[in-house]
């Protein structure tokens, strides 16, 4: 049971970094329009992530609990970019508004 929520949290966490950065290079080559939206939708992937490892870290004493915590970290640490790319998109939409 605890490998198929650690699988979950994995899962949720590997597209968010590779997606925005993606998305990032697109703006800045001009081939999509900048908005927040899709990076708030991309900042929840994390955002579950971290719910799933909470989750988890409440739900086992020893063990995988430590794996669970690590994750959350590095949710924290996705979401800190989340925040970073949400501001650059801002920053260019006032910029060519």
């Amino acid at each position: 049971m605890p490998s198929r929520l650690l699988a979950w949290q994995i899962v949720l966490l590997l597209p968010q970094p590779v997606l925005s950065a993606l998305y990032l290079a697109a703006v800045r080559a001009g081939r999509v329009e900048p908005s927040v939206s899709p990076l708030l939708v991309l900042a929840l992937l994390p955002a579950a992530s971290a719910l799933a490892g909470n989750i988890g870290s409440r739900r086992y004493r020893t063990g995988p609990r430590r794996w669970y915590r690590a994750l959350v970290a590095i949710a924290a640490l996705e979401l800190l970019w989340a925040t970073i790319t949400l501001a650059m998109v801002a920053f260019t939409i006032a910029w060519r508004g």
